[in-house]
Formats: C-alpha cells, structure tokens, sequence
C-alpha cells in the first residue's frame, strides 16, 4: 500500500464519521463515499449530502453540509 491510498482511506473514514456527527444516522458506516468523473466525492444515493475530503500522509479531514431538497 502507498501513503496515496492509505490517505485516501483515512479521508473516507473521517467522511463517514462526520455524516455521523451531522446526521446522527447510526447506519453511516453503510454509505458508500464514491468520486465522480472528475474526481469530486459524493455520497450515493444521498444527493442532500455534500462533502469535501482533504488528506495528506498522516492527516485526514473531511466537512458535511446537508441541504434540504425541494
């Protein structure tokens, strides 16, 4: 495994725990974090989440907005 894909990880990870800490959805674990053609993440099936994932090395951080639909 390089650094590149265990940052990567880690970033997924700090993702999910901040859906938790702004959904309070105990089935977070279970959304798949994904990236688009141009690289952009996203969680499926959940277009009310946005999210933005930073990491470098040992560092991982992510941030959660939730938007109302309709």
């Amino acid at each position: 495994w390089s650094s590149d894909v265990c940052s990567s990880d880690l970033g997924r990870i700090a993702c999910k725990e901040a859906i938790f800490k702004a959904t309070q959805d105990k089935e977070y674990l279970s959304y798949s974090i994904l990236n688009t053609s141009n690289g952009k993440p996203y969680v499926k099936d959940h277009p009310e989440i946005e999210i933005s994932i930073s990491h470098d090395q040992d560092y991982a951080l992510a941030f959660v907005i939730i938007q109302s639909i309709g």
